[in-house]
């Protein structure tokens, strides 16, 4: 699946802030469910999960001149976490923005790391640091739902494996 999942804390406005001043907006459909072919088709679809709000997009959007800006201007109000899976170039990217700033960064392009600067956040010390320096080849996509489950409890997948259904 390409598809860049954008998350927030107590920021049900987050859809909204990051389409302000865009003229090409997508639709964005509310839904908890069959989300693939609404990403495939350039909505965005927004649910929430015991407080925490979140955009899916098409990977689309990671490749927009303004899309680093927006994240840490929508971090100067909450910490935001940026999850990026590209099947067709075997790319995963994950990073997480808080007070403008960009404190942590992951990116492995076809198993390769390609990109590891800050911190360890807390959430993969957890599961076993699997993000790291050197080639990493069990790190999939299973692996970064695995974190977005540590850091939300949401298990994003009931959505994503609904629509490969």
């Amino acid at each position: 699946m390409n598809v860049v999942i954008l998350f927030s804390h107590n920021f049900p406005e987050l859809v909204d802030e990051f389409f302000a001043g865009e003229r090409n907006v997508p639709e964005i459909i509310e839904t908890d469910y069959d989300i693939s072919p609404l990403i495939y088709d350039n909505k965005a679809v927004v649910t929430d999960y015991n407080n925490w709000d979140f955009v899916f997009l098409n990977i689309e959007h990671c490749f927009k001149a303004n899309f680093q800006k927006k994240l840490k201007s929508l971090s100067k109000e909450k910490p935001i976490y940026m999850f990026a899976i590209n099947d067709t170039a075997e790319a995963l990217w994950f990073e997480y923005h808080h007070e403008g700033k960009l404190l942590r960064q992951w990116i492995s392009v076809e198993y390769e790391v390609q990109g590891n600067m800050g911190e360890y956040l807390k959430e993969e010390q957890t599961i076993g640091y699997p993000f790291i320096d050197e080639a990493y080849e069990d790190v999939g996509e299973e692996m970064f739902y695995e974190l977005i489950e540590e850091i939300t409890t949401f298990d994003v997948t009931t959505m994503i494996d609904e629509a490969k259904k």
